[in-house]
């Protein structure tokens, strides 16, 4: 019998049936509506019932069963393939009125936290879609006055296939999210998946949402559920995933392998243990810190198990996706082997990327850092439980190999995988522990400290070989207090002049060679940064005084003037020009486009005014640095706050000693990537007292022209 076959007539069985059952159990008791709370805070509250929750009527089901039949059909095979299908309406009831209250009162990163965790939070209803069947989503009306968009996703897995070349082990596309434009909203996903409510920032207070039309996940949330009522739930439960969440992580998984769990308690406080004392602590992060910039992310990461992944076998993101061909699920349930083996290497190493410190991981050309220095914290985290992973074996052949080689002009990055002895990424993680080693590995929570502090633009204009590795070249040598090239050279770490220079003004190193050897015993402290170790940081400067490191061009007596019509009623950004010299990436000057006009209410206006402008060419504005300056860069940032339509493509530089002869210096493309500092280097260096920018091309989209900062400087 086919599998279409055998599925209309589960769906007649049920239809009939449907009939006769008449039930206001839903089953839901026990599942909380969302785990997402600030650490410390409220853990949120239940799905409670509704008027008509669990009521099983012909209408209902009837409603669901003829979703299948006429729609579903085609996509059968995939779903059943991956994730799976749901048991009809006598197995899994479909619910009415479900109230789900979610608490997204969490508080943003701060913008220099230099970590690439999501920032936009989903939180878990507690429930599941099943496979091509509408569920219809209410919010509170009133959530509407807050300005905050909400939409609701079907599905954890993030991975699109489309552009797969491997083997594919499912549909392309797996879940759907859409944005709530009113108060309701009817999605269906063909394949599936648990429901998740995502508003696109935090919110005021708790909000209640109802579901219709889904059924109740298997869920176990720690502090909250009942471990042995879960035992059996998750035993009978046909929902083909579920969800295991922790305080500060949510796993999902399949729930063929969550059947075979037995400590779910146990091995989410492993979990949430190794966030805040592994990651968190590594990276200097505490709950309570008073300033934001140095505080844990008070949302939860999530981890989801997927039959195929989008790029390789595992990758990190949110939430970190985990491929099926490792069998990472069956291994990340397992308690004592992410304890004592290497079963939990993929969990650190992708999870690390999440928290890897760019500003110091040079990753550009095969020398890349990238997939070597997130697996610091593995490291770290084995290091506390007095254990090494399986790999520092071979640690003892790379010092020997390398370090100790005759090989004149050692590479610590030349070659795909670096010229080490044994090569591969696993060798070059050797240099960066055997500095843990000596220094403790508040060396490196002192080097991401550093990275979180230095100023926006400096982060973002180190290029992503030499700026950034001699970036980590002074921070070893400032925390050691030391000239640090002996170590450098001997594993072949490259620096410039300049930074040769800095170091060489160092006291020169006169202690043990470490770097000759491999030590196998364990790290014996694993303590945080004093307050001498913290005043060493010289790197927050004001906005002004960096110039010594970059080249920058003090900004503290420029001025500004524009052409163009020049939008100011912006109650965020303000628009006006001295904006972009106010060292706030958030503001900017504003143009309205030319051939649009722009206007805004009394109501919305700042002075209680109406306005109205129109656009007109040309769009620039002139600098006055007040003295000649000479320069061969420029760096220009965009508004971050917005993406579509505002940034600038294409400019033209000129130059004035009067402020009223210019010469063209340079016409100049924009990348219009919004979170990061552009560099534009000039064909040869300049000296003049007056800059103009104008505006030669924009993005086509929206009503503005924006440039949030504007810099100079001569390297």
């Amino acid at each position: 019998m086919t599998t279409r076959n055998k599925f209309i007539i589960l769906w007649i069985l049920g239809l009939i049936l449907g009939f006769c059952a008449c039930s206001s159990d839903n089953g839901i008791e026990d599942t909380p509506g969302t785990g997402q709370e600030e650490p410390g805070g409220s853990e949120g509250d239940k799905p409670s019932e509704g008027d008509g929750e669990g009521q099983d009527s012909v209408e209902v089901q009837k409603k669901y069963s003829i979703r299948y039949a006429a729609d579903y059909e085609k996509y059968l095979a995939d779903a059943e393939r991956w994730p799976g299908l749901v048991g009809d309406s006598l197995v899994e009831k479909r619910l009415e009125g479900v109230k789900v209250t979610i608490d997204a009162r969490y508080t943003r990163m701060h913008a220099n936290s230099r970590l690439s965790i999501g920032s936009t939070p989903w939180f878990s209803t507690g429930l599941y879609a099943a496979p091509g069947e509408i569920i219809t989503v209410v919010r509170p009306h009133q959530l509407t006055s807050t300005g905050v968009k909400v939409s609701v996703r079907i599905n954890a897995s993030n991975c699109d296939l489309k552009n797969y070349s491997g083997t594919k082990n499912r549909a392309d596309k797996i879940w759907v999210q859409e944005q709530m434009n009113g108060d309701t909203l009817e999605l269906v996903n063909y394949y599936g998946g648990n429901i998740y409510i995502v508003p696109a920032e935090p919110l005021d207070k708790k909000w209640t949402f109802t579901i219709t039309g889904a059924v109740k996940s298997p869920d176990f949330v720690l502090g909250t559920t009942n471990e042995s009522e879960w035992l059996e739930a998750i035993r009978k439960s046909t929902v083909p995933m579920a969800e295991l969440e922790g305080k500060r992580i949510i796993w999902t998984f399949p729930t063929k392998y969550l059947k075979t769990l037995t400590n779910p308690a146990e091995l989410m406080e492993f979990y949430d243990d190794a966030v805040v004392n592994t990651f968190n602590r590594f990276n200097g992060l505490t709950d309570d810190a008073s300033d934001l910039l140095h505080r844990s992310p008070s949302f939860k990461h999530r981890g989801c198990a997927d039959i195929n992944t989008c790029a390789g076998a595992a990758h990190s993101g949110y939430p970190c996706m985990y491929g099926e061909s490792m069998n990472y699920a069956s291994r990340f349930i397992q308690l004592n082997l992410m304890k004592n083996e290497g079963g939990a290497w993929g969990f650190f190493h992708e999870l690390g990327h999440n928290y890897q410190t760019w500003v110091w991981k040079w990753d550009a050309g095969p020398g890349s850092i990238g997939e070597v220095t997130n697996n610091l914290y593995i490291m770290y985290d084995r290091n506390r439980r007095k254990t090494w992973p399986q790999q520092t074996e071979n640690y003892a052949d790379v010092v020997n190999g390398f370090v100790l080689s005759d090989k004149p002009d050692k590479d610590f990055d030349e070659g795909n995988e670096g010229d080490l002895i044994p090569s591969g990424k696993g060798s070059r993680i050797v240099p960066f522990v055997q500095l843990a080693q000596k220094f403790g590995w508040k060396f490196f929570t002192y080097m991401v400290r550093c990275a979180r502090e230095m100023d926006n633009v400096y982060a973002n204009s180190l290029t992503k070989d030499w700026g950034r590795r001699e970036f980590f070249c002074k921070r070893l040598c400032e925390f050691a207090q030391a000239d640090m090239r002996p170590f450098l050279d001997a594993w072949g770490i490259k620096y410039g002049d300049v930074a040769n220079a800095e170091m060489a003004s160092m006291p020169p190193y006169e202690g043990d060679k470490f770097w000759e050897r491999w030590d196998a015993g364990v790290i014996a402290s694993v303590e945080q940064l004093s307050q001498s170790d913290l005043d060493r940081i010289k790197l927050k400067l004001p906005d002004d005084t960096y110039n010594n490191v970059l080249g920058e061009i003090k900004r503290t007596d420029w001025t500004i003037t524009a052409e163009g019509s020049v939008w100011k009623w912006d109650k965020t950004v303000g628009g006006a020009p001295e904006k972009v010299l106010d060292n706030d990436i958030k503001s900017c000057i504003m143009w309205v486009k030319p051939g649009k006009t722009y206007s805004i209410t009394a109501s919305s206006s700042p002075d209680g005014e109406a306005h109205s402008l129109t656009g007109k060419e040309p769009m620039s504005m002139t600098i006055d640095m007040h003295s000649e300056e000479t320069f061969n860069y420029a760096i220009i940032r965009h508004r971050t706050d917005m993406t579509g339509g505002v940034h600038v493509q294409k400019l033209k530089l000129l130059g004035s000693n009067d402020g009223k002869n210019f010469e063209e210096i340079s016409e100049i493309t924009v990348d219009t990537e919004p979170s990061v500092a552009h560099r534009l280097d000039l064909n040869k260096t300049y000296r003049y007292r007056y800059v103009k920018v104008q505006i030669l091309e924009w993005m086509q989209a929206n009503y503005t022209v924006c440039i949030a900062d504007f810099r100079l400087g001569c390297d």
